[in-house]
């Protein structure tokens, strides 16, 4: 087999939109050549967008399709459980159990950069998996990538502040990154090079918190001295593109944006720093418009900003399709401009996503109301109340567009008032939730 030739062929075929045909493919291609990350990454690709075209995976239908794969992913040897787990997934590649088994899998068989993959999309679609962020954590650290390493610890601590072993983890990780990032050494454990605790702690000044105008000058010139030091690394101008950034110096974020992306042409975080710029660009200018009290530009402003953000989300969605998030913010910004049917198709997407179902249903319960299809409102916005005992404002205000839903519906007063005292028990000053109430009880 000529992977190479075999590999364009499969991409092709995405292009074709033959998606079962590319998976195919890309599947085979992993049986001979397991390493071969493109192919795994296009193939999740290929799979998600299999998906989207045919309106997501039908959960009981998924799992017949794959219960001969399932038995393997809990059973076989590593090398064939990840076979079995990429089999599985074609179908449900949104499943966060085999996910979680195919990274496990994954670093049994030595193929850490696959795991690597794995693990970080698991966590695009549900980031409270603290099991799948320690994994991850653990790889940066074996691969020598202590900053990622840290980032992921990070994420892990908030979910677990209470976890001493991390909290120590996180602080280790920031002194052996500074260390090799001003390459004061390659081998050897960090703590033998520097000795006294004095030194550790001047390093972690390195990542201090930035709170006043010359802290944040002072970052910028240590930022530069690196660049100038090393200005093959394309990561160190990125940094120094995202201080200028927060000091509002747009035009030399800009120039240190693009002086990282040719260096490095194919990293997609660059191209998104320089999206959200672009954005940042017209916050600025419509601030501006805002204190000159010019409300014709601002409304002019606005809806540029949500043009430029549609085409920015549908480029990062066709450059990482894999990455869940980007969908949801797509489907908010239709949704705000009234591009109901638009906004579902992308909620849709969304609300197979753990971290994102419960808001996902939400927007979709106001769209479904908005197109006046209100039953399918309701039994989105009941979706998004599903196992939400405490009365929080994200309850709250499910509670208030189900109530909005039964009113607009007609002949469902009772409901309204019912859903509505809800809300008025707990927090009699939600909105304009007491009006709401008399209106009704009023018709």
């Amino acid at each position: 087999m000529d992977i190479a030739q075999y590999f364009e062929k499969g991409k092709t075929a995405v292009q074709r939109k033959n998606y079962g045909y590319a998976i195919e493919i890309f599947q085979q291609i992993l049986v001979e050549q397991p390493k071969f990350n493109l192919a795994r990454e296009a193939l999740r690709s290929a799979a998600m967008q299999k998906q989207q075209t045919e309106g997501g995976p039908k959960k009981v239908s998924a799992f017949f399709k794959g219960l001969g794969a399932l038995i393997k992913v809990f059973t076989a040897k590593p090398e064939v459980a990840v076979i079995a787990c990429e089999k599985y997934l074609a179908n449900d590649p949104t499943n966060i159990t085999v996910l979680s088994k195919l990274g496990e899998h994954c670093v049994k068989a030595g193929y850490n950069q696959a795991a690597i993959m794995t693990y970080e999309f698991l966590i695009g679609l549900d980031s409270t998996k603290l099991d799948a962020l320690y994994a991850l954590g653990e790889l940066y650290t074996d691969m020598g990538e202590p900053k990622k390493a840290q980032m992921v610890y990070e994420r892990a601590l908030k979910l677990n502040p209470k976890d001493a072993n991390i909290e120590r983890t996180v602080r280790d990780l920031a002194a052996v990154s500074t260390i090799q990032r001003d390459k004061w050494g390659s081998d050897g454990d960090f703590r033998e090079k520097i000795k006294d605790q004095g030194e550790i702690a001047n390093l972690e000044k390195e990542d201090k918190i930035i709170r006043t105008e010359d802290d944040l000058n002072e970052a910028i010139e240590r930022a530069i001295q690196k660049c100038n030091d090393d200005p093959k690394d394309h990561r160190l101008w990125i940094n120094l593109g995202d201080l200028y950034k927060r000091k509002n110096d747009l035009q030399n974020a800009f120039k240190n944006y693009k002086k990282a992306k040719e260096i490095d042409s194919i990293d997609p975080n660059v191209d998104i720093k320089i999206g959200d710029l672009k954005a940042k660009e017209y916050d600025l200018r419509i601030n501006e418009a805002k204190k000159a009290g010019d409300t014709d530009k601002v409304k002019k402003l606005e809806v540029e900003r949500q043009d430029f953000m549609i085409a920015e989300y549908k480029r990062r969605i066709k450059a990482q399709p894999t990455v869940i998030q980007n969908y949801f913010e797509l489907g908010q910004i239709y949704l705000m401009r009234g591009q109901n049917d638009e906004a579902i198709a992308q909620f849709q997407q969304t609300a197979k996503s753990p971290k994102l179902k419960i808001q996902s249903c939400n927007f979709l319960g106001i769209c479904f109301r908005q197109n006046k299809m209100f039953d399918m409102s309701e039994n989105q916005l009941r979706k998004a109340l599903e196992g939400q005992s405490t009365m929080n404002d994200l309850k709250k205000e499910i509670l208030y567009n189900l109530g909005l839903t039964y009113e607009a519906w007609g002949d469902h007063d009772e409901e309204a008032i019912t859903t509505y005292s809800s809300i008025y028990e707990e927090d009699i000053n939600y909105k304009d939730i007491a009006d709401r109430i008399k209106a009704v009880r009023e018709k």
